[in-house]
Parts: C-alpha cells; sequence; structure tokens
C-alpha cells in the first residue's frame, strides 16, 4: 500500500512537472508571437506613415504645379487682353 501511494505521488508530481514544463513552452511561444505582432506593426506603421509624406509631397507639388499653370494663363490672357 505505501508502495502504490508512493508511486501515485510521483506520477503526480511527473505530470505537475509536465504541466509546468509544457505552461513555459506556451508562454514562450505566445511571446514570440507577441514579439512577431509588434514587429509586424511597427513595419505597418512605417509604410502608413513613409506612404504619408509621398502623397504629401506629391500632392504640394501638383498644387505649386496647378499654381504656376494658372499664373501663366492668367498672365497671358491679361497680355491678350490689354492688345485688345
Amino acid at each position: 500500500m505505501q508502495n502504490s501511494a508512493a508511486n501515485f505521488n510521483n506520477h503526480v508530481l511527473d505530470i505537475a512537472d509536465s504541466m509546468q514544463n509544457s505552461t513555459k513552452g506556451f508562454s514562450k511561444h505566445v511571446s514570440g508571437i507577441a514579439d512577431t505582432m509588434q514587429s509586424s506593426a511597427e513595419g505597418f506603421n512605417n509604410t502608413v506613415s513613409n506612404l504619408s509624406n509621398d502623397t504629401r509631397n506629391q500632392t504640394d507639388a501638383l498644387t505649386k504645379g496647378i499654381e504656376q499653370a494658372l499664373l501663366e494663363s492668367l498672365n497671358s490672357l491679361g497680355g491678350q487682353l490689354s492688345s485688345m
């Protein structure tokens, strides 16, 4: 009887150790996933920031081009009207 109680205790301890090891492995796995997600989010944010800056630069260039073309057109129209 004492031997079976000792075997039972050993078995319970083995199960507890196995569960503890599994928990550590699971924790490392979850931590790895969290790190990967954080890295992906940072990369995504950088990409969006770069695209936003590029769009702003393109919009500024387009605005300047339109302003220049409009100014030239108005100057040309003014010259044509003054010659009439």
